[in-house]
């Protein structure tokens, strides 16, 4: 299984509407955004902290407001064609989730700046009635026990960078419960994954961008690859 990395980045702008749908016209049933908070607690579908890189605007996204966010183009950065793009709030990404297609909501949270996004995430995919289809991962696994202890249902998924020293001793001391454990692709090897698999847990590695490092995710049995190439399988 391929799951689009923000959408499908390799062949639209990341974290768009055009990205995601892009990923959609092309079969990708599981498809990963990221999603942080605005000045005004908005949830919005952006990756990185500062504007600048995938946006027209400049600054720290929690020192703007939605309305300011939505002024700047989301896509001119990657070509003309998508200058029109804007950065979306989940609740638009939501709208155009098919029913059959599951969505990875990864949480960008500044440790120091501890908010409500948990809290308003589940309430948003709460609202859509599409729990059942998401996973919700971060880095931040503090923000996951919270998670955890706001839902005991939902579907949670560790992101780690690095190779642990017990590193299943320290997740089930964790008590986040998670569904997937998404290590990167360089710290992946068969004993992990057979390991987690043991203990009831989904592997899916990030991030896949070549057709070897797919058939190796494959040959040691990772049950999903994170990539930016929705057509991993047929590239040369």
């Amino acid at each position: 299984m391929i799951i689009g990395h923000k959408g499908t980045s390799a062949y639209a702008p990341e974290n768009t509407i055009a990205s995601v749908k892009r990923a959609i016209e092309m079969g990708l049933k599981f498809i990963e955004i990221d999603v942080q908070l605005t000045k005004d607690k908005k949830v919005v579908v952006i990756h990185d902290y500062l504007l600048d890189r995938t946006t027209e605007g400049s600054g720290w996204v929690k020192e703007h407001t939605f309305e300011e966010i939505k002024q700047f183009s989301a896509g001119s950065w990657f070509s003309d064609e998508y200058a029109a793009e804007k950065v979306p709030a989940l609740e638009e990404i939501l709208e155009i989730l098919p029913k059959d297609v599951m969505l990875n909501i990864e949480v960008k949270n500044i440790a120091r700046e501890r908010s409500d996004i948990e809290e308003r995430i589940l309430g948003i995919i709460g609202d859509y009635g599409v729990k059942e289809q998401i996973l919700i991962s971060s880095f931040d696994h503090t923000s996951l026990l919270k998670l955890r202890k706001l839902d005991e249902n939902i579907k949670l998924g560790m992101l780690i960078y690095s190779y642990w020293v017990n590193p299943w001793e320290m997740i089930e001391k964790s008590e986040i419960k998670p569904y997937s454990i998404n290590p990167a692709i360089e710290y992946l090897d068969e004993a992990f994954v057979l390991e987690g698999h043991k203990r009831g847990y989904k592997i899916f590695p990030y991030t896949v961008n070549t057709k070897k490092e797919y058939e190796y995710c494959m040959q040691i049995n990772a049950d999903g690859v994170f990539s930016d190439y929705p057509d991993l399988r047929e590239k040369e």
